[in-house]
C-alpha cells in the first residue's frame, strides 16, 4: 500500500516581483518500506519579459513497485521478446538531485539550457542475466551519480507548427566501482517537427529523428541513428488515444535490443 502527501507553496518576493520560490514537501509511505519525508525547493529569477534563470534542489523516494518487485513481463520488441523479471530484494531508491537553467523566448523562437546533478542511492535498473540480452532482471546499483547538459532550441512556424531540436549530454556512473551505467547513451539527440491543433478534442502529432552517440551497454558503445512517429487523438485534457511507429527505416542492433521498426498504439486517461 502505497500513500502520498503533498504540499506546495508559492512565495513572490521583492516589490519588483522578479523572484518567485515554491518550496514544498512531500510524505510517502509504503507498507513495505515504510515512510519517508522529502523536501524540494524551486526558484525563478525574471531576468526580463522573456527570459529567467531556474533553479531547483530536492530530496527523492521511489519505492519499487509490484511489477519491479515481482512480476515477470514479457515484451515483443520486433522478431524478439524481451522477458524482465521482478526482483523481491529490491530496497527503495533515494535520491538527492538539483539543476540550473536559463531559458528564453523571442518572437517565434525560444530555447533552454539546462545543468542537472542526481545522486541516487539503491537506483532501481535492469541488469542482463544469463547470455541473452533479451532476459533481464530488476537490480540495485548501491550508489550512482547522474548528471549532465540538457539544451533545447525551437521556432514556432505558425499557431499549429513547431520545429524544435535538443540535445542531452549524460555523465552515469556507479560511484563505488567508477562503471558507466548500462543502458544509457553518453549523448542523445532529436530534430522535431511537432503539429497541435490546441484543441482538447483534436489532433496533435510528432515526427523526429534522434541521433544516440556512445550507448553504452555491456562495457562496449553503439552509434545509432532512429526515426519515429506518434499521432494523438485528444478526448478532453489529459486524454489520448495514440498510434506511432519507432524506427521507421528498420535499424537492427541485436546486442542492445534494437530489433528493427515497431508500431504502437495505445490510450492513456488522466482520472
Amino acid at each position: 500500500t502505497l500513500v502520498e502527501l503533498f504540499l506546495q507553496v508559492k512565495i513572490l518576493t521583492s516589490t519588483i516581483r522578479k523572484l518567485l520560490v515554491i518550496p514544498s514537501v512531500r510524505y510517502d509511505h509504503d507498507s513495505s518500506f515504510g515512510g519517508e519525508v522529502t523536501p524540494k525547493i524551486g526558484a525563478t529569477y525574471f531576468i526580463s519579459d522573456n527570459s529567467r534563470i531556474k533553479a531547483n534542489w530536492g530530496k527523492g523516494f521511489k519505492a519499487p513497485t509490484i511489477s519491479e518487485l515481482y512480476m515477470a513481463m514479457h515484451r515483443a520488441m520486433g522478431g524478439q521478446t524481451v522477458n524482465v523479471y521482478g526482483n523481491p530484494d529490491l530496497k527503495p531508491e533515494k535520491s538527492t538531485s538539483w539543476d540550473i537553467s536559463f531559458e528564453a523566448e523571442k518572437d517565434n523562437n525560444f530555447g533552454k539550457l539546462t545543468y542537472f546533478n542526481n545522486d541516487v542511492k539503491n537506483l532501481i535498473t535492469t541488469k542482463q542475466i544469463g547470455s541473452s540480452y533479451y532476459d533481464q532482471s530488476y537490480v540495485n546499483v548501491d550508489e550512482a551519480e547522474i548528471d549532465g547538459v540538457e539544451m533545447e532550441i525551437g521556432r514556432n512556424l505558425d499557431d499549429k507548427w513547431t520545429i524544435k531540436a535538443t540535445s542531452n549530454w549524460l555523465d552515469a556512473t556507479d560511484k563505488v566501482s567508477g562503471d558507466r551505467l548500462d543502458n544509457r547513451a553518453r549523448n542523445m539527440t532529436t530534430l522535431q517537427l511537432l503539429y497541435d491543433d490546441h484543441d482538447d478534442w483534436g489532433y496533435s502529432a510528432i515526427l523526429w529523428q534522434q541521433w544516440a552517440n556512445k550507448y553504452h551497454y555491456d562495457d562496449n558503445d553503439y552509434n545509432f541513428t532512429t526515426t519515429n512517429f506518434v499521432l494523438n487523438k485528444k478526448f478532453g485534457e489529459g486524454n489520448r488515444v495514440y498510434a506511432g511507429v519507432d524506427n521507421i527505416f528498420d535499424k537492427k542492433i541485436s546486442d542492445i535490443g534494437l530489433d528493427g521498426m515497431i508500431w504502437r498504439l495505445g490510450a492513456e486517461w488522466t482520472f
